[in-house]
């Protein structure tokens, strides 16, 4: 049953609503840490916010691969969730059905598409595929679509990028899912990803004007399917997701 949930987010400012819709307030964090933990009481469950942070160096955001593993792997050991979420901003795709504050709730897995090994054997690997909670039933009531999100460390995308995520049939890029989701299949801890479109990435506009023009509108959207997430999975079996 879910009990506990994690909701991992990189961004203070994607953040910030979900928080202030949770009522949540401050937990500890690990020492030498930067990340900032809320706790909550929602719909029977307990709920945790954690967030990357803020970098120590460069006093932004702790976006990307790295800062996520760390805060999932902390989050994890201090809270052992029931059920981890993966929630922020992506790009998308008009030509895949995207749109500005549209919400992608992964499926069937989340995926990388900016690491290329070319070693025999080791190109799945770099794919990851990472297994999801199945949410087909979810996704239709909280009305999200099902896609798969794809993972990469950088905000605009290389032409082998391109076409990689194009064969995986990706509907939501980002920065930090497949990472986490890493982290959640080596301690066993059921995840899924919830993302926000906040910029298109086959539109004639940069992606980071794309990006800061319609933050607050796909974060105004994420609170809402987020807080709709919560309130349906809370004291769920996993198998009634489904």
């Amino acid at each position: 049953m879910i009990r506990t949930i994690v909701i991992l987010m990189a961004m203070r400012d994607e953040a910030a609503p979900v928080v202030a819709a949770l009522g949540a307030t401050p937990v500890a964090v690990p020492p030498n840490r930067p990340h900032e933990w809320f706790a909550a009481e929602r719909a029977g469950a307990r709920v945790i916010v954690a967030v990357n942070g803020v970098d120590p160096r460069f006093d932004v955001d702790s976006v990307g691969p790295e800062p996520a593993v760390l805060n999932a792997a902390a989050v994890i050991h201090a809270h052992r969730p029931d059920l981890m979420v993966s929630a922020g901003t992506a790009g998308g795709w008009t030509a895949r059905g995207g749109a500005i504050g549209k919400v992608y709730l992964s499926y069937p897995h989340v995926v990388r598409h900016d690491r290329r090994i070319q070693i025999e054997g080791m190109h799945e690997f770099a794919i990851g595929r990472y297994p999801v909670v199945p949410m087909r039933r979810v996704a239709a009531e909280i009305d999200a679509e099902l896609g798969v999100v794809t993972t990469g460390g950088s905000l605009d995308e290389t032409e082998e990028d391109i076409e990689l995520m194009a064969s995986l049939d990706a509907r939501a890029k980002e920065m930090e899912a497949a990472a986490v989701a890493y982290v959640c299949e080596m301690e066993h801890v059921p995840f899924v990803a919830l993302k926000a479109i906040t910029d298109l990435a086959d539109a004639p506009h940069p992606a980071a004007d794309q990006f800061l023009e319609n933050l607050h509108t796909a974060s105004a959207q994420l609170t809402v399917h987020l807080l709709a997430l919560v309130d349906r999975v809370a004291g769920a079996e996993l198998d009634e997701l489904d």
